[in-house]
């Protein structure tokens, strides 16, 4: 199963997934972490160590090598 995170503005992860589209998310990839903000990736680089999918919306992080 692909390994993945939720990376978005604090605020968007309720509006931008409702409940069905995360249970259909799991089916195919492991959510190994809360939602995270840009910020809490950039803190915690180490959560991305196994990552394979970001699912995202407004407020995503900016994908650089940084």
């Amino acid at each position: 199963m692909l390994k993945g995170l939720y990376i978005l503005g604090e605020d968007n992860y309720e509006k931008i997934y409702a409940p069905e589209e995360r249970k259909d998310i799991s089916k195919y990839v492991d959510i190994y972490a809360e939602p995270q903000t840009s910020q809490s990736v950039f803190d915690n680089p180490d959560l991305l160590a196994d990552l394979e999918v970001i699912f995202s919306g407004w407020g995503g992080p900016k994908i650089d090598e940084e």
